[in-house]
């Protein structure tokens, strides 16, 4: 099973690279990215890490990322394959489109999202979207956000949906990004609500009463060569009363050629 998943996986690969090619633009940015996260726990729980490297390329009808995920968790290893999308469809608007799969039970079997987003008047931006995430049951997230532009400023509003299954549970995120040029920024987030966590095995997937805040940077350090650096905190309330404190820390390089 899990040489016909690595075998299917690769033949994905190679019919988009074939798809690719064929829409490419006459100019293109090609991105490698290399990307490490370490989440650690103040009580019950072993440090969860992760990695990815991914590769990007933009054509004439938006870009395209093809990424795989690796994740260290309650004593397994664990990997899961993803292509984004973000194709334009007019002037002013552009979709993102996510598929991702894994035999391994520390991911989704299946993921699936989609998201429109809409310029409007005076800079601000709308979208709306939806994630569903298949494990041994499945998760349906409604997601939508409001953004504008304010001179080197960026502020955007995000709320979450998981009904039925979960309890109808909801969060909201906010976030205020301070520009540096053209792609160099600092942004800060912070956010509350019930959110998707992991407890117990990696196969019990539950909303977390979360309280959260996180600050990342991205930078050029040099030209074709792009740093980020992230650190976040949240806290779980795992039970009633019971709490847990989660510190996120994360780093990325990025290669354009």
């Amino acid at each position: 099973m899990k040489n016909l998943f690595v075998k299917n996986f690769w033949i994905y690969i190679i019919c988009t690279a074939f798809v690719c090619n064929v829409f490419a633009a006459d100019e293109t940015l090609n991105t490698v990215s290399v990307g490490a996260s370490k989440d650690t726990f103040d009580q019950g729980y072993d440090d969860w890490n992760a990695s990815s490297i991914s590769i990007g390329r933009k054509f004439s009808f938006g870009s395209m990322i093809a990424r795989v995920n690796h994740a260290a968790r309650f004593g397994n290893n664990g990997k899961q394959f993803e292509i984004d999308a973000y194709p334009r469809l007019r002037d002013g608007t552009y979709m993102y489109v996510n598929v991702g799969w894994s035999n391994e039970d520390l991911f989704p079997n299946q993921r699936y999202g989609a998201e429109i987003y809409q310029s409007l008047p005076q800079s601000w931006e709308a979208s709306l979207g939806f994630r569903r995430l298949n494990y041994s049951s499945h998760v349906n997230i409604y997601t939508g956000s409001v953004g504008k532009y304010s001179g080197n400023y960026y502020y955007l509003l995000r709320l979450n949906s998981v009904p039925d299954e979960l309890g109808n549970s909801g969060s909201a995120n906010l976030q205020v990004r301070r520009y540096f040029g053209d792609e160099d920024y600092v942004s800060i987030l912070i956010g509350s609500g019930r959110s998707l966590s992991q407890l117990g095995t990696s196969s019990d997937v539950v909303a977390l009463d979360s309280k959260r805040i996180s600050i990342d940077s991205h930078f050029e350090v040099k030209p074709t060569w792009v740093l980020s650096l992230g650190l976040g905190l949240e806290r779980e309330e795992i039970r009633d009363d019971v709490f847990r404190n989660r510190t996120s820390y994360s780093m990325g390089i990025d290669k354009r050629f």
